[in-house]
């Protein structure tokens, strides 16, 4: 993405069993990797041992091994593209402080704040790291299987809606206009 000129990137985060951040959307390893089991019940060292494959019935074939967050922002750090992270944190049930206590740790070891987003389905994870650093960026993920967007959504402190195209509308755009003085993110254009 770096290399097409992305300026971010877009990683689902979710914690291994002994609490190390993967890169991967799947909760369960079934789809990619063949396996009944989700993400955090395995640990960091089982995680690494599996193998993912690519969509094999588009004749892809490819495999590859699960990043942690660790090596992804060092990669980006070690590149030319300059490009950022914008990082869903997937918490599994109950593991959702440890999972933004882990991914805050990393950011900030690797001075990767300036060019890291944070966005989540699970509203107190962004709430933990908008009360850490004031400064970075976070967002409310809403998609259609998590409901429709209601009034309620203008009254959290973020600073971006990801929004499923199917949920934008001209009422969704009056209402993001309508926010605040600071105002609200919406597709990349900010306003209020």
């Amino acid at each position: 993405a770096g290399e097409l000129g992305a300026d971010y990137a877009e990683i689902d985060v979710q914690l291994s069993a002994d609490g190390v951040p993967v890169v991967i959307h799947d909760d369960s390893l079934w789809r990619l990797a063949g396996e009944m089991t989700s993400v955090g019940d395995l640990t960091w060292a089982e995680l690494q041992a599996l193998t993912i494959r690519a969509d094999t019935t588009r004749g892809l074939g490819q495999t590859a091994s699960i990043p942690s967050l660790e090596e992804v922002i060092r990669a980006e750090l070690d590149g030319e593209s300059g490009m950022g992270l914008l990082i869903e944190l997937k918490p599994a049930a109950g593991r959702g402080q440890a999972l933004v206590e882990a991914v805050t740790e990393l950011v900030e070891r690797y001075g990767f704040g300036d060019r890291a987003m944070f966005m989540s389905l699970d509203y107190p994870c962004l709430t933990a790291i908008h009360e850490a650093h004031p400064d970075w960026w976070v967002g409310y993920c809403a998609y259609a299987s998590a409901g429709d967007i209601d009034a309620t959504i203008w009254q959290y402190d973020i600073d971006f809606l990801a929004v499923e195209e199917n949920l934008v509308s001209n009422q969704l755009v009056t209402q993001a206009r309508g926010v605040g003085p600071a105002g609200v993110r919406l597709d990349g254009i900010r306003y209020g």
